[in-house]
């Protein structure tokens, strides 16, 4: 039996939920595809994707922040998307 990711499943089979819109992607650094790239860069590589955010959980997109801990909007130094 094998393991599909979300992710993978959303580009192989309902990519065309995506194209002509602009994505936010809900996430941490550590989502990635079955072949071990990066969410974010998966999705980047879409010519009729536009992804425009980052949402993070609770510790952050890389996880760095301490439990409990505001963490104010930022921009990602990576991608310049808005976090």
């Amino acid at each position: 039996m094998s393991v599909l990711l979300g992710i993978d499943v959303l580009l192989s089979d309902h990519l065309d939920l995506l194209q002509g819109r602009r994505v936010g992607l809900v996430s941490s650094a550590s989502g990635l595809t079955r072949g071990l790239r990066s969410t974010v860069a998966a999705l980047q590589s879409l010519a009729d994707v536009e992804l425009v955010a980052l949402f993070a959980p609770e510790h952050g997109f890389y996880g760095a922040e301490a439990d409990g801990r505001f963490v104010p909007s930022t921009t990602d130094q990576t991608t310049s998307l808005p976090i």
